[in-house]
């Protein structure tokens, strides 16, 4: 409302108070902005808490988030315009609109679309052979699943959160993924001129590398694939990193910075306790062998 009753509240330093200012948008200069407010929700339409917002300062949105286990839902509300913006800029699936109720319309893409100048490995026996996991169908967007990077012959996810060895595979598990398995020098390259580019970047990140035996002495192999990294397979060990076998639990393996002086070759693998937290690598290999 703007009425008499507006007018004499804001010649009274009413508009400082946040009801007011609500109720007299026009007098008070708030122009009002309501959007639909839920802090995890499954679909967006489900929402019907509402929230007034600022619409000269806000935007109503809808965005992509994790609960419990993994399960994909949405947070609803309104944030600030600047960081409704950096949100989707970091490829977050989501919406900002800035009519009333907007963000409660937002339909997420849930379609595969298939590339058409690559491969894509559908089939339960192709996945299997590619250590992905079976009748999991990822969200393309172009030739990678969302919010994945396409260098070379595969598509990679970094991640931004530190987890243990066993969560990061979930994590490649929730995009129909899995984690990082390198192959080649050129690979290894990509991947460390890609972590280098990240805007967060952790110490180190995951592989998909692992020694399982009673005493941490066995042979390292991928996971994923059971392939075993034998002295004629690649691999960019730290010097010395995976021929130690103490019984302490280091048997997962994970990538990090190179030695000072020594970035031609790349970063660097290392084993790591598995129970220690590193964000993720997630990879999703187009049609060809890891």
């Amino acid at each position: 409302m703007d009425t008499e009753v507006c007018r004499y509240l804001s010649e009274n330093n009413g508009c400082d108070q946040t009801c007011v200012a609500s109720l007299c948008p026009q007098t008070c200069g708030k122009c009002s902005l309501t959007c639909y407010e839920c802090a995890s929700i499954d679909m967006p339409e489900h929402c019907r808490d509402r929230v007034m917002c600022d619409g000269h300062k806000e935007s109503c949105i809808a965005v992509e988030s994790h609960i419990f286990n993994f399960k994909e839902g949405y947070k609803l509300g309104c944030v600030a315009k600047q960081n409704c913006k950096d949100l989707l800029a970091m490829h977050i699936e989501g919406v900002c609109c800035d009519s009333n109720f907007c963000n409660g319309n937002y339909v997420p893409s849930t379609t595969l679309i298939q590339p058409t100048s690559t491969v894509v490995p559908t089939t339960a026996s192709a996945q299997s052979q590619l250590g992905l996991p079976t009748g999991c169908k990822p969200s393309f967007e172009h030739e990678c699943p969302l919010r994945f990077i396409r260098k070379g012959q595969s598509c990679y996810f970094f991640g931004q959160h530190a987890r243990t060895m066993h969560d990061a595979r979930n994590v490649c598990k929730y995009f129909c993924t899995r984690l990082v398995i390198i192959s080649s020098k050129r690979e290894n390259l990509a991947i460390s001129q890609l972590l280098s580019q990240q805007r967060h970047q952790a110490n180190r990140y995951w592989l998909d590398a692992y020694r399982n035996s009673s005493s941490f002495s066995g042979p390292w192999h991928w996971r994923s694939t059971g392939d075993i990294l034998r002295r004629q397979t690649y691999s960019h060990w730290r010097p010395g990193s995976h021929d130690q076998t103490k019984p302490d639990g280091e048997h997962c393996a994970s990538i990090g910075k190179a030695e000072s002086g020594d970035s031609d070759n790349g970063y660097y693998w290392d084993r790591r306790s598995c129970t220690i937290h590193a964000p993720a690598i997630c990879e999703y290999p187009l049609g060809h062998e890891p």
